[in-house]
């Protein structure tokens, strides 16, 4: 089946740990080329997310975006690592002596922001990282089905078209040559690619 390399999906999804989503974006590309955004932590699924895009789509340049946010906890359960901010703020003191100058007061909200700073309750890391790759599976059959049904109108319209040429070409002069061989060859391959699900088109 023919398909377009041009496509966008997005999946979203909650549970007791948080809400994820995945945004897929594919363009034309000579080969597979896929471009991941995955939060720090699930980096270490990159080779499993490139693997299975690759068996899901031959060409073209795929970009794939991860975003998660953690489930907030319930009333009087937000924990504050004091060790670490006080870490952050004698260290920005420290800075201040290094430059003989006053350091500039931290904004509080700034040290919240600080990496681990604040705590999140902790959640199973294996049971996640299933629940996101089956998200991504999900993603993928949108972008597919997409990709599938672009394809298939791209298909009618360069068919119709060489329909289209060489009738007014038989019209027009009846002594005229046959269709280049080029025009041929374009045609059986869009053909081809509509009658094989698994070709390289």
């Amino acid at each position: 089946m023919a398909r377009s390399m041009t496509a966008f999906a997005r999946l979203e999804t909650t549970g007791t740990w948080g809400r994820a989503m995945w945004e897929l974006r594919s363009v034309n590309h000579r080969y597979l080329e896929v471009g991941l955004r995955l939060p720090e932590e699930f980096r270490v699924l990159e080779g499993e997310v490139r693997a299975r895009i690759g068996k899901r789509c031959n060409r073209g340049k795929v970009d794939a975006v991860l975003r998660l946010e953690a489930a907030g906890g319930e009333a009087g359960q937000l924990r504050v690592n004091t060790d670490l901010a006080r870490q952050i703020v004698e260290a920005a003191q420290n800075i201040g002596r290094l430059m003989d100058q006053q350091a500039a007061p931290l904004n509080p909200l700034d040290v919240l922001r600080w990496p681990r700073v604040l705590e999140t309750p902790e959640v199973d890391f294996d049971e996640l990282s299933q629940a996101l790759l089956a998200q991504l599976e999900r993603a993928l059959d949108q972008l597919v089905d997409t990709r599938e049904r672009e394809g298939s109108a791209l298909k009618d319209l360069v068919l119709g078209r060489c329909a289209c040429g060489s009738a007014c070409r038989k019209s027009s002069s009846p002594s005229a040559p046959a269709m280049p061989r080029a025009s041929r060859n374009w045609r059986a391959r869009w053909t081809r690619c509509a009658s094989n699900r698994n070709a390289r088109c």
